[in-house]
């Protein structure tokens, strides 16, 4: 039995999931997830501690390191003053995206967003923008194609941060798992599914729903996708604010 360190064991309600991964082949699995018995609500509420009047540590510990890397300026956050607001930049640079745009500033401020444990691609290997942009652009474009949350769309999300994820080992950058992917691929939906963004999956959703431990694997995205949308669908909230609740109470 899976210990549930400072949450106690009752205030989670076990969900099964029949699901479909792809290795190869389909196979048919039962997941069991853990989510927490709370009142949700449906709205998008802030980062928990985002509307202070400061960034966080993590978020300006990246920071520090592209300023110091000289892969950004000291003025590029631009008075930004803390996590909504550079939430609200992410979502207005996306949202006013028109294709064939420079994509540099909106990958550089996602990854500030989330914290320096994305420092991988920064500092394991020389980082050089112009071998990231063209893997990075069909990565987006084919999120920003999304117009529904169904099947098929859940399928080509999966295999789109798996294409990314391998095509930035074939060229040689360690350093951006599944975690970080999945940041991206959030925020590229909100221009056409606001609500319904498909949720990172990191430590937080590692550990606390799907039970795998702190390291976020990319063989469990699927079914942690799964298993939110039913989750959303069974408390009647949107999945961005499903997602964001829970984020905020396993943080607390």
């Amino acid at each position: 039995m899976p210990s549930f360190g400072k949450h106690e064991r009752d205030c989670y309600i076990r969900i099964p999931i029949l699901c479909f991964t792809i290795s190869f082949r389909i196979k048919l699995l039962l997941i069991v997830c853990f989510f927490p018995n709370i009142h949700y609500l449906n709205v998008v509420v802030p980062l928990a501690n985002g509307q202070n009047g400061i960034l966080p540590p993590s978020p300006r510990a990246m920071y520090t390191i592209l300023v110091n890397r000289h892969i950004v300026d000291n003025g590029f956050l631009n008075g930004i003053n803390n996590m909504a607001e550079l939430e609200t930049c992410i979502y207005d640079l996306i949202d006013h995206y028109q294709e064939n745009d420079d994509l540099e500033q909106i990958f550089h401020l996602i990854q500030i967003w989330g914290g320096n444990t994305g420092r991988g691609i920064y500092i394991r290997q020389h980082f050089a923008w112009q071998e990231i942009e063209p893997i990075y652009r069909h990565f987006i474009d084919v999120i920003r194609s999304f117009e529904t949350i169904d099947d098929d769309t859940l399928n080509n999300a999966f295999v789109a941060q798996n294409v990314f994820y391998n095509s930035l080992r074939e060229n040689h950058y360690r350093g951006m798992g599944v975690a970080f992917i999945t940041k991206h691929l959030r925020f590229w939906m909100h221009r056409n599914l606001p609500n319904s963004m498909l949720p990172i999956y990191d430590s937080t959703f590692s550990e606390n729903v799907m039970l795998r431990g702190q390291t976020a694997n990319k063989r469990d995205l699927l079914p942690f996708w799964q298993a939110m949308i039913a989750k959303a669908e069974e408390e009647h909230v949107s999945l961005t604010a499903l997602e964001r609740q829970l984020f905020n109470f396993f943080n607390n």
